[in-house]
C-alpha cells in the first residue's frame, strides 16, 4: 500500500467577494500548490494559509486587482522544492506523461470519469489546477514545477536553474528525454519547450503511420505505439536513470481520424479519448513485464472545453475557467516491492505543480519502492 504522510493540502487565498471568475482564475486556480517543508518532519509538517488581501465588498479597481496579483507572485517567489542532493535506493525511471484536452469536466461530460485507468494509479489528485487553458504555457510550467508560479511573460526568459525540474534531475543522474506523437510544429510547440524548457530533440515516429491527423493536416501518431516504440529505445540505452516527457495531442480540438487515401474523417471526442487512456494503461502494463522501476506521471495541460459555460461557448478556451484548468492526474509506481492491488490514496486538497515536484523529491529522497510509503 502506498501511504501519503505529513503532505499539507489547504493552500488557498481568501479571495473578496467582488473577485469574478477570470480573476479567481488568474489568481487562486495558479496558486494550487502543496506547500512543502522537507526540513520538516512528517508529524510537524505545517499546514500552510497564504492570505491575500482584506476581503471587500466594494467595486474592485485596476489597482486593487494589480496589488493582489502582484502580491500573489510575491508569495509564489519563496516557495521552492529542495531536492536530495544525491539519489538514495536503486535507480527508476520517471515518464511525464503530458495530454493536451483532458479535464475533469470533458471526462464529465462524456461518462468517462469512472474510466480503470484511474483506479490503476497509486495516487490521484482530485483538485489540481493547470493554471492556464494552453499547451505551451502549461507545459513550461510543469517543467518549472520546482517553483511557485510566475508571471505568463517569465516563462519566456531564463530563470532560476533550481526551477527546471529536469534540468534538476540531470544533476541526480537521469538523462532528460522527450517524445511527441506529433511533429510539433503548431505555434511553435517545439521550439518553445526545447528553449524555454531546457529539452533535447524530441523522440518523433515518423516512420510509421499516422493514426489522425490534426486541424492543418499535420499527423499524429498513435499513442501506446509511439511509447511503446520509444520504451524499446530506451531498453537498449545504458541510462541507468531516464527522465521523459511525453507530449500527446491526441485529444486536440479538430483531429480527423486518418483514412488509407491520406484524407480524413470525424473523429468524435469519447472515441479518442478511450483509445489514448486504454493506450496508456497497455503501456504501463508493458512497463510491469520490464521489471524495471517506473514513476509513471499522468497530467493533462489543460481541459477541451466539451461544455460551454456562462463565459464560452464550447470549444473555447480564452479564459482558463475551472472546468477548463481542473485536470486529473496520476501518479504510478510501477516496480515496488509490493505489488498488492491497492486503492489510489486521493490528495483531495488544491494542488498544482508544486505539488508534484515535491513527489517526486520525496521519491527520490525515501525508499519509495521497497515501502511504498511517502
Amino acid at each position: 500500500m502506498l501511504t501519503l504522510t505529513g503532505i499539507a493540502l489547504n493552500q488557498y487565498v481568501t479571495l473578496p467577494t467582488w473577485i469574478t471568475q477570470p480573476a479567481i482564475t488568474t489568481i487562486a486556480q495558479a496558486q494550487r500548490a502543496i506547500a512543502p517543508n522537507p526540513g520538516a518532519g512528517a508529524a510537524d509538517m505545517p499546514q500552510v494559509v497564504a492570505q491575500g488581501p482584506a476581503a471587500s465588498t466594494g467595486k474592485p479597481t485596476d489597482d486593487v486587482l494589480n496589488s493582489y496579483l502582484s502580491d500573489f507572485y510575491k508569495r509564489e517567489s519563496t516557495r521552492r522544492v529542495n531536492f536530495p542532493s544525491t539519489t538514495s535506493g536503486p535507480p527508476f525511471d520517471i515518464l511525464v506523461i503530458s495530454i493536451c484536452s483532458l479535464a475533469w469536466s470533458d471526462l464529465q461530460e462524456v461518462d468517462m470519469t469512472i474510466h480503470p485507468i484511474f483506479n490503476d494509479m497509486d495516487v490521484i489528485f482530485d483538485n489540481f489546477s493547470s493554471s492556464t487553458s494552453y499547451s505551451g504555457p502549461a507545459v513550461l510550467r510543469m517543467l518549472r514545477a520546482n517553483c511557485g508560479q510566475t508571471p505568463h511573460a517569465d516563462l519566456y526568459k531564463e530563470g532560476d536553474s533550481a526551477c527546471y525540474l529536469f534540468q534538476t534531475l540531470n544533476t541526480l543522474g537521469f538523462t532528460s528525454e522527450a517524445a511527441l506523437n506529433h511533429d510539433g510544429k503548431f505555434q511553435g510547440f517545439l521550439d518553445e519547450i526545447r528553449t524555454n524548457g531546457n529539452l533535447p530533440a524530441p523522440y518523433i515516429p515518423t516512420d510509421m503511420r499516422p493514426s489522425l491527423t490534426g486541424f492543418d493536416g499535420s499527423p499524429i501518431w498513435d499513442d501506446y505505439s509511439t511509447l511503446s516504440n520509444w520504451w524499446q529505445k530506451r531498453l537498449n540505452e545504458n541510462a541507468d536513470r531516464v527522465a521523459l516527457l511525453y507530449n500527446t495531442i491526441t485529444l486536440h480540438d479538430g483531429n480527423r481520424e486518418a483514412t488509407a487515401d491520406g484524407g480524413g474523417r470525424n473523429a468524435p471526442y469519447r472515441p479518442r479519448a478511450e483509445k489514448l487512456l486504454d493506450g496508456i494503461m497497455q503501456f504501463m502494463t508493458e512497463l510491469e513485464q520490464s521489471d524495471r522501476r517506473v514513476m509513471v506521471i499522468f497530467i493533462p495541460e489543460h481541459g477541451a472545453a466539451l461544455k460551454a459555460d456562462k463565459m464560452q461557448i464550447a470549444g473555447m478556451r480564452e479564459i482558463p475557467t475551472y472546468d477548463i484548468t481542473h485536470v486529473p492526474v496520476g501518479v504510478r509506481l510501477i516496480g515496488t516491492a509490493d505489488t498488492s492491488p491497492v486503492s489510489p490514496v486521493h490528495v483531495t486538497g488544491p494542488t498544482s505543480f508544486l505539488a508534484l515536484s515535491d513527489l517526486i523529491a520525496r521519491v527520490l529522497n525515501e525508499n519509495t519502492f521497497e515501502d511504498r510509503q511517502l
